[in-house]
């Protein structure tokens, strides 16, 4: 019993021990700055990663748009898929569509106008457009809003 109560003794104090070193031998503090950062570099900023394979590219207003998926579909149709980003506080409008087409909502939400009715959007709605109509877009919110459009063309 005596054996066993230095024994947890011993190891008290070989912990006790090493935990006061350690606490000595901890890194100081990190350093802190103060003041401006100092100014890019002159000359234009170039690009250190890839390109993105489907880049998204502006539309008319404030609408970014880009393709994902291309296929041929059935009875010579042709079927498209796009992404549509609505940024914050921002309205604007895709051209006319070449098919009838669906557009589904992520995140976020907004205001679609199909022809001169306007329809709130939510995230997880899905909204049917005709061909040749434009569609019209308004994010009144402080998030961007994200759909999918599936577009369907007739070849």
């Amino acid at each position: 019993m005596r054996s066993l109560l230095s024994l947890v003794a011993l190891a008290a104090a070989l912990t006790a021990g090493s935990v006061l070193i350690a606490c000595r031998r901890a890194p100081p503090q990190a350093f802190v700055a103060h003041g401006p950062l100092p100014p890019p570099p002159p000359g234009p900023l170039e690009y250190a990663g890839r390109a993105p394979e489907h880049p998204f590219h502006r539309e008319r207003g404030n609408v970014y748009l880009r393709t994902v998926f291309t296929t041929s579909g059935p009875s010579s149709s042709r079927i498209e898929i796009r992404d549509i980003l609505v940024p914050p506080h921002a309205k604007g409008e895709l051209d006319p569509l070449s098919g009838p087409a669906l557009v589904e909502v992520y995140p976020g939400a907004g205001k679609i106008g199909l022809g001169k009715a306007g329809e709130f959007l939510s995230p997880g709605t899905m909204n049917s457009v005709a061909k040749g109509q434009v569609i019209k877009f308004e994010n009144p919110g402080a998030r961007p809003v994200i759909m999918r459009l599936y577009l369907i063309e007739a070849k």
